[in-house]
């Protein structure tokens, strides 16, 4: 009341917005000489004595707040979450130059009200936003279709009311103003997530039904059939044949062993044994 210090308190997930925006808009910090950056006076949460004393306000908390009014009952998030908790963030002036390019709390609330009507997921618990794109009009955007203006002090603020569900249970409301920040190039963004790893190719397999026989356990001539025929058309393709991996010993397997067996000045008798394996598994 009038006099007295404010039983209302400032909820920890709006400080923390606060924080944030001052981090990285109050540029001269602790500096009033600076017109242009936001100063921690320009930001606040807790309702001021007009506030109290109009007694209807999203700045207000019990028992500041009444228990009716637009601020406590024209939403069932707010009603059923009415507290000692403030619900709402003033932004004074500033105006910021990153990279060339000019921003302030005019681009800012343009930018904030296109983000809540497009119904992006992290403006969610907004209820309503009070600004001015000229320092003269004001306008007011309002989730629940309401109200379409504000008095004259909001036009050198924007003020932004937040369901009281939202600050009442403690939600992270950062995420907006970091994306913000993001967007006008004074924070870095999330770094991408790798690029997944190619997918290691499987090992070949032998055709099914093949008999399993482990390479080198037998000599292999035409007419032998089985997985240490597939391997060894394997060791052949790989040293410039062009098989057919079909564990099948034939015709075409024998021209590639002969022509494998004259190549390294080896009998060329068409026969993989020990000598033509030891000269196929050489790298």
């Amino acid at each position: 009341m009038p006099g007295k210090d404010p039983l209302t308190t400032a909820p920890a997930n709006l400080k923390a917005v606060r924080s944030l925006l001052l981090d990285h808009l109050d540029i001269h910090e602790n500096s009033s000489a600076y017109p242009t950056d936001l100063d921690p006076l320009e930001v606040g949460i807790v309702g001021d004595t007009a506030h109290v004393k109009n007694g209807n306000s999203y700045h207000l908390g019990l028992p500041e707040q009444a228990k009716t009014g637009y601020a406590a009952t024209e939403s069932s998030r707010d009603k059923a979450s009415l507290s000692a908790y403030a619900s709402a963030l003033d932004v004074g002036y500033f105006s910021i130059t990153v990279k060339g390019k000019t921003h302030t709390l005019r681009t800012f609330s343009a930018w904030l009200v296109a983000e809540c009507k497009k119904g992006a997921s992290d403006t969610l618990d907004i209820r309503e936003v009070i600004y001015s794109l000229d320092g003269r009009t004001v306008h007011r955007w309002d989730r629940l279709g309401r109200r379409t203006s504000g008095d004259s002090s909001h036009t050198f603020h924007t003020h932004i009311s937040f369901f009281r569900d939202a600050t009442k249970a403690g939600r992270d409301l950062t995420a907006l103003f970091k994306r913000y920040l993001i967007s006008i190039g004074l924070i870095a963004g999330p770094k991408p997530a790798p690029a997944p790893a190619p997918a290691k190719p499987s090992a070949p397999k032998p055709p099914a039904g093949l008999p399993k026989r482990t390479l080198g356990s037998r000599q292999l001539k035409k007419g032998s059939k089985g997985t240490d025929v597939w391997e060894a058309q394997r060791l052949l393709n790989a040293k410039g044949a062009k098989l057919t991996t079909d564990g099948d010993f034939g015709p075409a397997t024998e021209k590639a062993v002969r022509a494998f067996q004259r190549a390294k000045k080896l009998d060329d008798d068409g026969i993989i044994g020990p000598h033509t394996l030891a000269a196929l598994r050489k790298k």
